[in-house]
């Protein structure tokens, strides 16, 4: 949604403090991207841990884990 906005503000007549500020925010997408995209694979990497060592435990101990 904010991807589609600059692209429509980047089209239009902008000043040049505008078009200053759309390039800053056009950027600043593109490391949020990089960033959510090294947190969900991290967080992939994590899941399989946790769901080995979940799958490990008797049921007993998963039981008296989660009291």
């Amino acid at each position: 949604m904010f991807e589609e906005q600059l692209q429509r503000w980047q089209s239009d007549a902008l000043t040049d403090g505008q078009r200053a500020e759309v390039t800053r925010l056009v950027e600043q997408m593109k490391l949020l991207r990089e960033n959510n995209e090294k947190v969900l694979v991290l967080a992939q990497e994590l899941s399989k841990g946790i769901i080995e060592k979940v799958m490990a435990k008797s049921d007993a101990a998963l039981v008296s884990s989660a009291r």
